[in-house]
């Protein structure tokens, strides 16, 4: 199985303010737990950015060992590019994954327009901190743990989330006799 989030923040002192929390071990063990309650040793997690503050190979390693599955990292505002653990490794700024035939452009940074938007990729983001910020502009969901009352959204209800969204913007239509496949 395949599961997003972003903006753990784990460890990050000032991020334990967030409602429920009343201090920064409190809000690690939740976010934790919840990751641990839905997440197998063999799926895979794409982290969307702000994972660990500070993120020294001491931290990472420390967080890493207590998750489960696979991670990947597309980094955010803090987030190291050469920190290295056991099953975790850490991917450009910008990533264009495929899932069965569906391309998703990772970043931590909401795009207005992402790779591949006018062929109908999704776009999954972190960054805002809120529930609701997509506001109806296609095909892009903020994966963050404030949205998903702190557990990592897996594809299958990316998908249903997805298949709820307008279309892109700017998307071109398969049926148009001039659109290339891009597949």
């Amino acid at each position: 199985m395949i599961h997003f989030t972003s903006d753990l923040h784990l460890g990050h002192a000032k991020m334990y303010g967030r409602p429920r929390f009343r201090n920064v071990d409190e809000h690690d063990t939740f976010i934790i737990n919840r990751w641990n309650e839905v997440v197998a040793d063999t799926d895979v997690v794409y982290v969307v950015g702000d994972f660990v503050w500070p993120q020294t190979q001491d931290s990472l390693s420390r967080y890493r060992e207590r998750l489960r599955g696979y991670i990947y990292l597309v980094p955010g505002d803090h987030d190291v590019a050469d920190a290295e653990a056991p099953q975790f490794e850490i991917l450009n700024n910008i990533v264009d994954i495929k899932y069965e035939d569906q391309h998703v452009v990772l970043s931590h940074w909401p795009q207005q327009h992402w790779r591949r938007s006018h062929y109908g990729s999704w776009h999954c983001y972190g960054h805002l901190h809120h529930a609701d910020v997509d506001s109806g502009w296609g095909k892009r969901v903020q994966v963050g743990v404030d949205r998903f009352n702190y557990y990592p959204v897996s594809v299958h209800d990316l998908k249903e989330i997805m298949a709820l969204l307008p279309d892109n913007p700017n998307l071109i239509r398969r049926n148009d006799a001039h659109t290339p496949d891009v597949n």
